[in-house]
């Protein structure tokens, strides 16, 4: 299982700037980016990961529902 190397605010960083590099510069175009940014994470957190134990499980529901915590504040 790879481990996680970004904090949750610098995965959500990352994601909302992939999102505005592939969004036309339009007025809105940060709110744009984090909408999809949180749609990402929304689709990973749908996948069906395959935890050893609940505690990877726990871990890994905590790091997504941070990284939309960061995504929302930025």
């Amino acid at each position: 299982m790879e481990k996680i190397t970004l904090t949750p605010k610098e995965k959500a960083e990352q994601l909302v700037n992939k999102m505005l590099n592939n969004t036309t510069i339009l007025v809105g175009s940060r709110l744009i980016a984090k909408e999809q940014a949180i749609i990402v994470v929304d689709e990973i957190l749908d996948l069906n990961y395959p935890a050893e134990t609940l505690e990877d499980l726990d871990d890994h529901l905590t790091y997504w529902d941070l990284v939309i915590d960061e995504i929302k504040k930025l």
